[in-house]
């Protein structure tokens, strides 16, 4: 938790596993002391005491930072503020599944659902709680897709293993010797198959799982110079192959003012007032989606001229007056 903390602000998540697990726990002891789950007590409390000392611990944990508690106070304003950003910045939204590559989430969710159901029918609610929640998260923003992936990978796991483990190679669970030497051989097959396939996609054309990048690729090789506007998500690219250029605004949000966040609006959505944003910050360059509002603006504003185009992005400058 400590490196966590000073590296992302998502060890926040870490605590939503911990508090989950520890309310398990406690329930399980509650029920063992009414008698429910008789001969579990002493276990349920040993794992309730675990849980508590290391949430205790992880909580002292996360104030060893350059900010101490300024930090999480940032993070509430950032998460739950009315006058926050992420309503408007493009990973805090929720999944687009017209994107193609999201077809891969949409074929999981029912998945993760069913593992959530299975779970809660088997009174394994913690793995209930994280598969829902997963799904909440990642249907809230695209960014908590992969936390999603995450914290369902158990569950569906579990659900995987109960319904299809006890006819894996047709071999009953009393015979463990040649369950064994059956699960190790089903191993080395799907190792073989996995290596044929990576030698494949080596020597040969690899067959294309998801759609072309949807990164200015070969935009950003036609940069003219002078100041950069672009989108939040495309000044992270260009930041990463070009990390000595200067861009408008990137998708650190919670740096940025509010009201700055609305001139990038106005800009992205070429409404009333752009041409004054980018006038008033200097902004010699464009790059912009090809399909885009302000992509439109530009190519019908006599102050910017088409440097560069392709079916992805469009460079604009600034004309010489």
């Amino acid at each position: 938790m400590l490196l966590w903390v000073n590296l992302h602000p998502g060890f926040v998540a870490g605590f939503g596993l911990l508090t989950v697990w520890l309310v398990a726990a406690v329930v399980k002891w509650s029920k063992s002391l009414m008698g429910q789950n008789e001969g579990d007590e002493e276990e349920a409390q040993e794992w309730a005491c675990w849980f508590g000392l290391i949430g205790l611990g992880c909580l002292a944990a996360t104030l060893l930072n350059p900010y101490g508690i300024e930090l999480h106070r940032h993070i509430l304003w950032y998460l739950f503020s009315p006058s926050s950003v992420t309503t408007h910045v493009t990973e805090w939204l929720s999944p687009d599944f017209h994107n193609p590559r999201l077809y891969w989430f949409e074929l999981l969710l029912p998945v993760c659902a069913a593992a959530g159901l299975w779970n809660a029918w088997r009174r394994r609610f913690a793995w209930c709680v994280l598969s829902l929640a997963g799904i909440h998260l990642a249907l809230a923003a695209v960014r908590n897709v992969p936390i999603c992936a995450i914290l369902c990978a158990a569950p569906v796991a579990s659900l995987i293993d109960e319904l299809v483990g006890p006819y894996s190679f047709m071999i009953p669970f009393d015979d463990t010797g040649r369950r064994t030497s059956s699960l190790r051989a089903g191993v080395a097959i799907c190792f073989g198959i996995a290596s044929l396939l990576v030698l494949g996609g080596y020597w040969s054309k690899p067959m294309p799982l998801a759609p072309e990048s949807s990164m200015p690729v070969a935009a950003v090789t036609h940069l003219p110079p002078g100041r950069l506007f672009t989108s939040d998500s495309w000044a992270d690219y260009v930041i990463y192959t070009n990390s000595g250029r200067r861009v408008f605004f990137d998708c650190r949000s919670d740096a940025y003012r509010g009201d700055f966040v609305q001139a990038y609006l106005r800009v992205m959505k070429a409404e009333p007032g752009w041409q004054e944003v980018l006038m008033k910050y200097r902004i010699a360059v464009a790059l912009v989606p090809r399909t885009s509002a302000i992509s439109a603006a530009l190519a019908s504003s006599v102050e910017w001229k088409l440097f560069y185009a392709d079916e992805t992005a469009a460079v604009f400058e600034r004309s010489e007056t």
